[in-house]
């Protein structure tokens, strides 16, 4: 994980000694990745509607020549077209206009350019170290004081999911001699640019930090492709394209270690058919520990807008993981965390728990595994109440024995909530299944009392114990209702950089509604809609959180009188808004 600044070391030729020197560079043998410390980086950027490619080789007029860059880009449009990839004229020496012209044309998922670059300093009196992002001119050069900048790129019509840049083409000259390179801070241009496209959104970087060589240049961009285009993970993809380069290199050539690669491990071409060259599905390959860890990750932030049969896909992926890296999962506390928060976050809690619980034995576990295997064991205990309530009450009854253990070693709002959630969604899950109110009632009562104490505590995100309690007040004693809390939840949820704020601020609305009729069912119910639509809600597990308020609020308000009119004057609302 990278700045600015350290991302212009060459990290990828990082050589550990090895005994006898017999092993590849480290930056081979496991396909070294980087991640970049962003600010506020795009969320959810969209995607080009269709599978189309922009291919630029060596722009006209430019000199010295490059031979290279014409090839590689004749290449990689050939192999794209291969793959069913809509590339059209790839625009090999074709004028700065015509390049531009084309940038904004259309919709691209793949930028692939080999040309000269750019990075200059033009302000020798800035008094910013390195030089202020103003003072420096710095992108791909297509004419005299024409350049293809990190801001050409922020204004497309949608964010590519990968962009190759090779701005390290070595030159000819007329006589065919080798000419010094035109960018003199090749690695400078790397990190500026990959930098700006990170920020932006794109997927997949990929940028020379120096000088490469013709022919290790095209097969590593070739091999990296292939990789991808079959469903590789991005550093399966890198590893296999270095070993590529690495084996094939002359003396000196160290083009297998210029290319720098952005992206998370686990990333797979959204639309590439997960299958090698044998036709069977692909299995990823790990070295160590937090290559899984990685990956593992990866699969969490991808179950986010997960379509069912994607989830599907994603659960079966899991399923092979916990075949296929055993070895890896056999001790080790941050790879079976990783594989819980995975399996959690499609909703699978069930699943979940035995790698929490595993995790939990070891030395090296995260802080938070306990928590999370007692929020997943209430959870599972509520999916599978009806079909198994033996079961159900075991996972209730550990998840609030664990939580309660932990309040003795350190008392925390959060945990005194989670308390709450728990005890809660038993209550729901006796009532739903048929239990009188004397025998869901006093579960309610301990929830109701556990998130009284978590507001006592005055967690940063008061406006969520709150709103519990108060929904649990409206359940049990609405005369005793103080609208004050209501607004003082909503106050605190209004700038909370908690990213559930935006929720918790409607959901206070909606509690106001039903405790004195204040507002409308349009009014409260859209403001719910646009709440979940504000960047929560995507995992599974974020959608049964969401959800949670109001389930328990139509499960447990008596089924007669203005509360309950109110509240189902909301639901019938949302119906209609979904």
């Amino acid at each position: 994980e990278l700045d600015s600044q350290s991302a212009r070391i060459p990290w990828e030729l990082l050589d550990p000694p090895s005994e006898g020197g017999s092993l590849a560079p480290l930056g081979v043998r496991v396909g070294m990745l980087r991640t970049l410390v962003t600010t506020n980086p795009r969320s959810k950027p969209r995607r080009a509607s269709r599978q189309r490619a922009l291919v630029v080789g060596e722009p006209a007029d430019v000199e010295p020549a490059l031979p290279g860059a014409v090839e590689e880009a004749e290449r990689v449009a050939d192999l794209l077209r291969e793959r069913d990839i809509d590339v059209g004229e790839p625009l090999i020496q074709k004028s700065a206009d015509e390049i531009f012209s084309a940038f904004y044309r259309e919709e691209y998922d793949i930028i692939h350019i080999a040309a000269h670059g750019v990075y200059e300093e033009d302000d020798a009196e800035c008094a910013v170290e390195d030089h202020c992002e103003a003072c420096v001119r710095s992108g791909v050069f297509l004419a005299d004081r024409r350049l293809l900048t990190a801001s050409e790129f922020e204004n497309l019509r949608a964010v590519p999911s990968i962009v190759f840049l090779n701005c390290c083409h070595l030159g000819r000259t007329a006589t065919g001699e080798i000419a010094p390179p035109k960018l003199r801070d090749p690695n400078r241009l790397a990190a500026s640019l990959a930098e700006h496209l990170v920020q932006m959104g794109v997927a997949v970087v990929v940028v020379a930090g120096w000088a490469v060589e013709d022919q290790s240049a095209r097969g590593f961009a070739e091999c990296l492709y292939r990789q991808l285009l079959d469903g590789a993970t991005l550093q399966d993809a890198v590893r296999t394209a270095r070993e590529l380069a690495y084996q094939d290199r002359a003396d000196g050539d160290v083009t297998w270690g210029a290319y720098q690669v952005y992206g998370d491990p686990g990333y797979v071409l959204h639309w590439a058919e997960r299958r090698g060259a044998t036709g069977q599905p692909r299995r990823p390959v790990f070295v160590s520990h937090q290559e899984l860890v990685d990956y593992l990750t990866d699969i969490e932030v991808r179950a986010k807008d997960a379509d069912p049969a994607e989830e599907a896909a994603l659960h079966e992926e899991l399923r092979e993981l916990q075949i296929d890296q055993r070895a890896l999962l056999a001790a080790d506390g941050e790879t079976n965390f990783a594989m819980g928060r995975a399996f959690a976050a499609l909703g699978l809690y069930a699943d979940a728990i035995p790698f929490f619980e595993k995790a939990a034995t070891t030395s090296n576990a995260p802080m938070d595994t306990v928590e999370q295997l007692a929020n997943c064991e209430g959870r599972a205990a509520f999916d599978v109440f009806e079909q198994d309530p033996k079961q159900a009450v075991a996972w209730f009854d550990r998840s609030v024995e664990r939580l309660e253990g932990l309040l003795q070693v350190s008392e925390s709002g959060k945990r005194h909530a989670m308390v709450g959630s728990t005890l809660r969604r038993r209550a729901v899950a006796l009532k739903k299944n048929g239990a009188a109110r004397k025998e869901w009632r006093p579960y309610a009562v301990r929830a109701r009392n556990a998130y009284s104490k978590a507001v006592a505590c005055g967690p940063p995100n008061l406006f969520y114990p709150l709103n519990c309690k108060i929904s649990l007040d409206l359940c049990l004693s609405p005369r005793s209702v103080d609208p004050s809390e209501a607004e003082r939840a909503r106050d605190n949820a209004a700038g909370n950089a908690d990213p559930w704020a935006a929720v918790g601020e409607a959901e206070a609305t909606l509690l106001a509604f039903l405790a004195s009729g204040e507002g409308s069912p349009e009014e409260v119910a859209a403001r719910l809609i646009g709440a979940r639509n504000a960047g929560v809600g995507s995992t599974q597990r974020e959608v049964d959180s969401g959800n949670q308020h109001l389930e328990a609020l139509d499960e447990l308000i008596a089924s007669r009188g203005a509360i309950r009119d109110r509240l189902r004057d909301v639901m019938a609302e949302l119906q209609n808004l979904v």
